[in-house]
């Protein structure tokens, strides 16, 4: 349970305003090379257009390697 708050930790610090954790958890799912898609919930229009925005772009390298290397232990 730790191990795994220190990975939300370390991914969550890549958050910004206009952009959660919930966004960067879609964007890393859709970044992998098998992923074709992603299905998503929402209840709302402004969580529909927040996963649709966040569908359309990706993360930056640097981005992807952080995360990659904050949980490749929990795998």
């Amino acid at each position: 349970f730790l191990e795994e708050l220190r990975v939300a930790d370390a991914v969550g610090n890549l958050s910004r305003p206009g952009r959660g954790i919930v966004d960067l958890a879609l964007r890393f799912v859709l970044a992998h090379p098998a992923v074709t898609c992603a299905i998503t919930g929402a209840k709302s229009p402004e969580q529909i257009r927040a996963n649709a925005a966040a569908a359309g772009s990706g993360l930056a390298p640097e981005e992807l390697a952080r995360i990659r290397a904050a949980s490749a232990h929990l795998a």
